[in-house]
């Protein structure tokens, strides 16, 4: 009752001014909240649909990647040459020395330069003879590890057992190409 009376006490001056004030502002803070709400909820749902974008985006480059890879390495199953030569017994080859290296240049030089000329994406690539110890491989800035065997790795495995179609490997660290093992 006291604060009533002390608003009562006043002269009209002061009275209206108060009043005025705060029918002023207490809609301009009802107003005031009601767009922050109301713009927080836009920005939201722009952010949210941008991250929606951003990711149907990358799923697709992601996508896009993989289809490129998976083409560019059955590419070399269409060259009839390469067949012949990865089938190949050099054992019963009169000039066994000889014809190893005119299939690794034609490997090199024909093979593998289409694949890494037409698909920047690719770094080195190995290719790992079933009936052979002879490992076909090109690279770029590449230092080759002699003493390493990818046999035992569970990447090798996966391709070993499943050999009739494409295997996406997933990240796993390449040791035959690099001084260092590096995550490919």
């Amino acid at each position: 009752m006291r604060k009533w009376g002390r608003f009562r006490d006043r002269n009209i001056r002061q009275k209206l001014f108060l009043t005025y004030t705060v029918l002023m502002i207490v809609p301009l803070v009802v107003i005031s909240i009601y767009f922050y709400i109301y713009a927080m909820s836009v920005f939201e749902s722009r952010i949210v649909k941008s991250f929606q974008e951003t990711n149907q985006q990358m799923v697709s480059t992601a996508d896009s990647f993989v289809s490129s890879m998976i083409k560019s390495s059955e590419q070399p199953f269409y060259d009839e040459r390469l067949m012949q030569i990865l089938s190949k017994d050099y054992s019963a080859v009169t000039y066994e020395t000889f014809e190893k290296s005119m299939d690794y240049r034609y490997i090199s030089d024909s093979v593998f330069k289409d694949l890494m000329t037409f698909n920047p994406d690719i770094d080195s690539i190995l290719i790992y003879p079933g009936n052979s110890t002879l490992i076909y491989r090109r690279g770029y800035d590449t230092t080759f590890n002699y003493k390493y065997s990818p046999v035992n790795e569970p990447w090798y495995q996966s391709i070993v057992n499943n050999s009739e179609k494409p295997i996406l490997i997933g990240m796993h660290e390449e040791k035959q190409m690099y001084a260092k093992p590096r995550p490919v």
